[in-house]
C-alpha cells in the first residue's frame, strides 16, 4: 500500500446490520452477501462475538435478526451512531498506528477495520487480517446503557474505562497482543509473560506515538504514581517469594489480570503490576542494549532482559 492511499478499509457492521431489510428472507440474503464480501470477519462476528451460529445458516440469520429487532439494542445503536456518526478520526489514528508498526515489521498484514454492536459481548476482536471494535464499549461512563449494565459483571473500575478516549489505544493494544502472541501463553512462567506484556506495551507506545507511559498502561495518574513509587518493593517481593519463574496460574493471573488493583498489594495499588514491571524491564533493555525494535521483540532470552533490569531505576 503506497503512502498516499494508506488507509484501513472500514466496514460499519453495526450500521449495516441495523439498516438491513426486515423480512427474514431478505435479511438472510443481506447476511449471506455480507459474509461473502467480508468472509473472515462476518463469520467470526456471528460465531464468536454474537454466538448465534455460522453465518450461512438460516437459524443464525433468524437469531441475528431477533437481536436487531430488540428495542433495547435498537436504542443502543442509536446512541452508538450519535457518538460515532462517522469513524473518520478513529480510522485515521488506527491507520497511523498500524503504519508506524509496519515501518518496523513490514510483514504484518494490513487489517481491515470493522465496527460492530455486540450488545456488550466483545470490546475488541483482533485477527491477523482484521480488527473489530465493539463501539458500545466506547461511549461514555454516563451513557444510560452503560449505567444500566449489571455491576457484578461490569463493576465501576471497568465501566470508567468505557469511553471514547480509550478506543484507539485499546484497539491497537488488542491487535498487537494478537499479532505478537507467539507461544507466550502456553506453559510459561511469570517472567516470560511479564516480558511478553512488556513487549506488547512497548509496541503500543510506538503505535500511539506521543502517548505517555500511563496512557500506554491504561493507568490513572494516581495508579501510575503508585506503581513508580512501589516498583522496587513489588519487585523485591517477587524475588523473595521466588515467583518470577513460577508456573502457577493463580500467581501469574494475580499479576497480569485486569482489575481495580493487584491482589496482595492492597486496594490502593495499581492493577496489572506484571504488565507494568514487564514494560519497565523491556524499556530498560531497549535503552541499555542498543538493539533495534525488531531485535528487542524477537529476543526470546528472557533472562538476558531480566539481567539488564534494575527495579530502583525507572525509564518510564
Amino acid at each position: 500500500m503506497s503512502e498516499q492511499n494508506y488507509d484501513l478499509e472500514l466496514f460499519r457492521v453495526d450500521m449495516a446490520l441495523f439498516k438491513a431489510p426486515k423480512p427474514s428472507n431478505e435479511f438472510k440474503n443481506w447476511l449471506d452477501s455480507s459474509a461473502q464480501k467480508h468472509e473472515l470477519f462476518i463469520n467470526r462476528y456471528c460465531l464468536d462475538i454474537m454466538q448465534v451460529g455460522k453465518a450461512g445458516d438460516s437459524a443464525t440469520a433468524a437469531r441475528l435478526l431477533q437481536f436487531r429487532e430488540d428495542t433495547l439494542w435498537q436504542g443502543l445503536q442509536q446512541d452508538i451512531e450519535s457518538y460515532y456518526p462517522n469513524f473518520d478520526n478513529e480510522k485515521q489514528e488506527l491507520s497511523l498506528g498500524v503504519k508506524r508498526l509496519r515501518s518496523f515489521f513490514p510483514n504484518l498484514a494490513i487489517p481491515k477495520l470493522y465496527t460492530f454492536n455486540s450488545g456488550f459481548n466483545v470490546a475488541v476482536y483482533p485477527g491477523k487480517e482484521y480488527l473489530g471494535v465493539g463501539l458500545e464499549w466506547f461511549l461514555d461512563t454516563n451513557n444510560n446503557y452503560v449505567e444500566m449494565l449489571p455491576p457484578q459483571v461490569f463493576p465501576a473500575w471497568k465501566r470508567k474505562h468505557m469511553m471514547q478516549d480509550y478506543l484507539v489505544s485499546d484497539a491497537l493494544r488488542g491487535w498487537i497482543l494478537h499479532n505478537f502472541y507467539d507461544d507466550y501463553y502456553f506453559e510459561t512462567d511469570l517472567l516470560r509473560q511479564m516480558v511478553f506484556y512488556g513487549k506488547a506495551l512497548l509496541l503500543t507506545e510506538v503505535a500511539l506515538d506521543d502517548a505517555s507511559a500511563a496512557e500506554v498502561l491504561k493507568y490513572s495518574e494516581s495508579q501510575f504514581d503508585w506503581a513508580i513509587e512501589h516498583q522496587e518493593d513489588v519487585w523485591e517481593s517477587l524475588v523473595k517469594e521466588e515467583l518470577l519463574f513460577s508456573t502457577d496460574f493463580n500467581q501469574i493471573n494475580r499479576m497480569t489480570l485486569d482489575g481495580p488493583f493487584t491482589n496482595t498489594y492492597g486496594a490502593s495499588s495499581a492493577p496489572r503490576l506484571g504488565w507494568f514491571l514487564g514494560y519497565a524491564m523491556v524499556a530498560q533493555f531497549a535503552e541499555s542494549s542498543g538493539k533495534s525494535l525488531p531485535e528487542i521483540i524477537n529476543e526470546h532470552n528472557e533472562r538476558e532482559i531480566l539481567n539488564a533490569f534494575r527495579a530502583s531505576r525507572s525509564v518510564l
